[in-house]
């Protein structure tokens, strides 16, 4: 009964630790939404103002900057969509199709997608070219061409680049391991980078690492980093 007693605790407490770190994690989903939306809808709102006030008036704004202001609301609203079709991707991942997938020609693939990228003459590749993964190709290729792209962009500008695929099967599971010799991330930093729209990219969308996760734990694996 002490034994029973002490593991449905370190349950309960568990549960409230999975509970608390869901609840921050949506919190702060939606703060970085309302956050993006206002922003976006706040010059829309003014500029579409400003046209109603002149057009009350009869003032004439001149084609030339009535074309300017409708161009920066259509430019905002590309925004919008843009955002929240990132989010729907985020939010509604298929179940993964499983099928057989030769390890070898699954790297081979990746590397044709990402031909064209800066740096891509730096990867090392190291995997079974027997070895199968029984896992969903797209969302897999999904996953990987967004971890393999995050290490090119990382090495971006290091003059002797190197980074690592490696496919191997440690007691019989596969195992992919992405590594680069890039800067590196700081302690505080190691999560956010799974955080949904959180970048350390100028132009970076924040939800690469983000998605590759959710993929590899429907899949019922995991995504982890070390630095």
């Amino acid at each position: 009964m002490y034994r029973d007693m002490n593991r449905i605790i370190t349950l309960y407490h568990d549960n409230q630790t999975d509970l608390e770190t869901h609840k921050l994690y949506y919190e702060r989903i939606l703060r970085i939404i309302t956050h993006e939306i206002r922003n976006t809808i706040t010059p829309i709102n003014s500029l579409s103002a400003n046209m109603l006030q002149n057009m009350e008036k009869g003032t004439n704004m001149g084609e030339t900057a009535m074309e300017e202001n409708i161009s920066v609301i259509h430019s905002q609203t590309d925004n919008i969509i843009q955002f929240l079709n990132q989010y729907h991707q985020l939010t509604h991942l298929p179940t993964p199709a499983r099928q057989q997938i030769q390890a070898g020609q699954l790297i081979q693939k990746i590397m044709l997608l990402l031909g064209n990228e800066p740096n891509v003459k730096f990867i090392k590749i190291i995997v079974s070219e027997q070895m199968t993964i029984n896992a969903d190709p797209g969302l897999l290729t999904l996953a990987l061409i967004n971890v393999v792209r995050n290490a090119l962009q990382t090495i971006d500008g290091i003059e002797h680049g190197k980074i690592e695929i490696t496919v191997s099967s440690p007691n019989g599971q596969p195992f992919i391991t992405v590594t680069d010799n890039g800067p590196g991330i700081t302690p505080d930093r190691i999560e956010d980078i799974f955080m949904p729209f959180y970048s350390t990219k100028q132009h970076g969308s924040g939800i690469g690492l983000c998605l590759s996760r959710q993929i590899m734990r429907l899949h019922g694996g995991d995504l982890t980093v070390s630095s």
